[in-house]
């Protein structure tokens, strides 16, 4: 659930940036949605671990595929009514970034935690696999539905897959994990 809702916030990444080159020619406004989908990453990354280490790793994935997609809806709606500006672009996209930033550590996370010592190699294997799929299928199928469905339909592709990844989180049960802090104490 997890690599397609990573699919679906690539396409619609993309696709922005795409649809931003279409109306204005420039590059450089392309280029500055790839930058603003990037920068959260770049800057938020570092934090995001301890969070995920003292969080429940399935709630945060939950929270972070819906603040995406409420970024996407946003970006749907000014699409709809024809106030989707630029300088919005630029920080839905960041913030949809940030949310993501949080999914994928939490999601490397929960497999070490739901998949038995003897199958890690595998699984891990599996995530990185779904990863890289999704980071080089999302800008050749956002290009593609661009120009078939266009903008709308792509964020409506992008809103089912968060559909697909919430439902999934929600059928899965996670063990409980236990604090970084918990494991370190001494008993008296």
């Amino acid at each position: 659930g997890q690599a397609v809702s990573t699919l679906g916030s690539g396409l619609t990444s993309f696709a922005l940036g795409l649809w931003v080159y279409q109306r204005t020619g420039s590059v450089t406004q392309f280029a500055l949605v790839a930058l603003f989908a990037t920068l959260p990453r770049i800057f938020l990354s570092p934090l995001i671990g301890s969070l995920v280490d003292r969080r429940d790793r399935r709630w945060l994935m939950i929270l972070s595929d819906s603040g995406a997609a409420a970024c996407t809806l946003a970006v749907a709606l000014l699409l709809a009514v024809g106030h989707l500006d630029l300088w919005l672009i630029y920080a839905l996209t960041a913030l949809s970034s940030a949310f993501g930033t949080v999914q994928w550590p939490a999601y490397s996370a929960a497999t070490t935690q739901l998949v038995p010592p003897r199958h890690l190699g595998r699984a891990s294997g599996m995530v990185q696999i779904g990863s890289a799929i999704a980071e080089i299928l999302a800008p050749t199928l956002a290009g593609a539905l661009l120009g078939i469905i266009g903008l709308s339909g792509v964020i409506l592709v992008d809103f089912v897959t968060f559909l697909f990844a919430v439902s999934t989180l929600l059928l899965v049960r996670f063990p409980a994990v236990e604090p970084p802090e918990a494991k370190h104490k001494v008993q008296p």
